[in-house]
C-alpha cells in the first residue's frame, strides 16, 4: 500500500486514516505522520490496521519514553507530546457534546496534572504463566516488564516485589495491584486469584510480609475468600484533609490530578455556610469531605457500603458533623427525595454515567448541578436531558491520565 497521511486521533488508542472514504484506525499512529500501512482486521465499515513504515513523523510524534513500547499496551499515547494529547482530548470532549445536541457549549481548554510520568499511586498489572505485566495492545499476550513510567516514585522496585512473590505462590493468580499506601516508600500489595486459595499461599506470603521492609499490606482475594495481611490502611491527601482507606478501595490513581478536581468542582459549586448538597456516588468522600468544609449541609448517597463505612470513619476522624451518607443506589435514594430539598448536586458516576438518575435530577430541581465524569460520552447523552431546564455554563477538561487517551470533565448546569 502507498503511503498514507494520519489525520487524526480516535476517542481511544488509535489514530485515523480514511482511505476512499473507508476508515482505518491504527495503532500508534500520530496526527501528520506520512506512513505505510497494512490491515490487520477488516470490520467491513472500518479495519484495523499497523504501520509497517514511518515514512515521516509528523509534528505530534516524538520519541516514545518508555522502553516497553510500542509492545506494551499500559498507555497507547507515550508516543505523542502533551501538547497533541491535550488538544486531542479537548478535541474528544468537544466532539461527545457536539453529537448530543450540545454543540453550542464552550469547552474550555484540559487543564495539565502536575506530572505526566510518575504520577499512578496505583498500578493494576496482569499475570500469565508465573510472570507479570501488561497485555500488549489490542490481545492478551501479556509483555513482562521490570519498571512502570507511570507509576508514582514509592512504587519504583514494586514490580520485582511482586513477581517474586507470584513466584512463591502456588494459587493462580491473574491481576495484582500495586498500591502506595501514603507513608514513605510503603506498597501494598493486592493479588486476585483464579480459582481457590492453594494450602500454604496465606503462609507464604505472611513470610513475603515479615521479610520486606517496604511491604506494609498483603491481600489475597478470590471467589469466597478474602485474606488481609499487615496494616490494611491507605492514605490519600485531599488538599487540606486526608481520606483513610482499606487496600484496594477505590481511590483516584493521581493525587495531583485529584486535587484540581477538587479545586474545580469547588469553584463551580460557588458554595457558602448555607448550601445544602447532595454528593451522588460519593465513594468514601473525596468530593464529599471538601464541599462539607464549606457548605451548611452535606448528603453522600453511595451503594457501597464499605465505601459509606470508610466515608462516616473519615467524616468522625476529621470533626465533619454536617456531612451524613446514607448506603443506598443513588436513583432510588432520590425518588425519596422531595423537590428543592437541595441547592447544590454534585454527582461522579462510573464510566456508564448516570441516566437512570437524570429524570430525578429534573424533578428535583437544585439551583446547580455539578457533574464529574471520566467519560465525555455517557457525560454528554446524560446532560442533553437535561437541556431544557438547565443552561451548560461550564464544561473544563482535566488530564487526569496523561499518557492515555482518557480525559476528566467538570462540567455546571444552572437552572434556568
Amino acid at each position: 500500500m502507498a503511503a498514507v497521511r494520519i489525520e487524526s486521533l480516535s476517542h481511544g488508542p488509535h489514530a485515523i486514516v480514511r482511505i476512499q472514504g473507508k476508515v482505518h484506525l491504527v495503532r500508534g499512529g500520530a496526527p501528520g505522520d506520512l506512513a505505510e500501512i497494512e490491515v490487520t482486521e477488516d470490520k467491513g465499515r472500518f479495519s484495523y490496521a499497523r504501520i509497517t513504515r514511518l515514512v515521516k513523523s509528523g509534528p505530534a510524534r516524538r520519541d516514545a519514553p518508555c522502553p516497553f513500547l510500542p509492545r506494551c499496551g499500559g498507555c497507547s499515547w507515550q508516543h505523542l507530546n502533551e501538547q497533541a494529547q491535550r488538544e486531542a482530548k479537548t478535541a474528544t470532549v468537544r466532539e461527545a457534546f457536539a453529537k448530543a445536541g450540545l454543540g453550542d457549549a464552550a469547552v474550555a481548554p484540559v487543564r495539565a496534572t502536575p506530572h505526566t510520568l510518575g504520577y499512578r499511586r496505583r498500578l493494576s498489572l496482569r499475570v500469565a504463566a508465573k510472570e507479570v505485566g501488561f497485555f500488549a495492545g489490542g490481545t492478551h499476550d501479556l509483555i513482562p516488564v521490570d519498571e512502570c513510567l507511570l507509576g508514582a516514585p514509592p512504587l519504583r522496585g514494586a514490580i520485582a516485589m511482586a513477581r517474586r512473590w507470584v513466584r512463591m505462590l502456588d494459587s493462580t493468580l491473574n491481576r495484582i495491584e500495586l498500591a502506595w499506601t501514603g507513608e514513605d516508600d510503603r506498597i501494598a500489595l493486592i493479588g486476585q486469584c483464579d480459582g481457590p486459595l492453594a494450602d500454604g499461599d496465606r503462609s507464604v506470603s505472611e513470610h513475603l510480609l515479615r521479610d520486606e521492609r517496604r511491604l506494609a499490606t498483603v491481600i489475597l482475594h478470590g471467589k469466597g475468600f478474602h485474606h488481609v495481611l499487615g496494616e490494611d490502611r491507605i492514605r490519600v491527601a485531599l488538599p487540606e484533609d486526608e481520606l483513610q482507606l482499606r487496600a484496594g478501595a477505590f481511590s483516584q490513581v493521581n493525587d495531583g490530578g485529584n486535587h484540581i478536581i477538587i479545586q474545580t468542582m469547588l469553584e463551580l459549586a460557588e458554595l457558602d455556610s448555607t448550601t445544602r448538597v447532595a454528593d451522588l456516588y460519593a465513594g468514601a468522600g473525596n468530593l464529599s469531605i471538601p464541599l462539607a468544609r464549606r457548605a451548611g449541609a452535606v448528603v453522600a448517597i453511595e451503594r457501597d457500603r464499605r465505601g459509606v463505612e470508610a466515608l462516616l470513619a473519615n467524616a468522625e476522624r476529621l470533626g465533619l458533623t454536617n456531612l451524613e451518607a446514607r448506603a443506598a443506589h443513588v436513583h432510588r435514594c432520590l425518588r425519596k427525595v422531595a423537590p428543592a430539598t437541595f441547592d447544590l448536586i454534585v454527582l461522579d458516576p462510573p464510566r456508564s454515567g448516570a441516566a437512570d438518575s437524570m429524570n430525578e435530577l429534573r424533578r428535583i430541581a437544585p439551583h446547580r448541578i455539578v457533574y464529574v465524569s471520566c467519560n465525555p460520552q455517557t457525560l454528554a447523552r446524560d446532560l442533553a436531558t437535561l437541556a431544557d431546564d438547565y443552561s451548560l455554563d461550564a464544561i473544563q477538561p482535566i488530564d487526569l491520565f496523561p499518557q492515555t487517551p482518557h480525559v476528566e470533565v467538570v462540567t455546571r448546569l444552572t437552572l434556568r
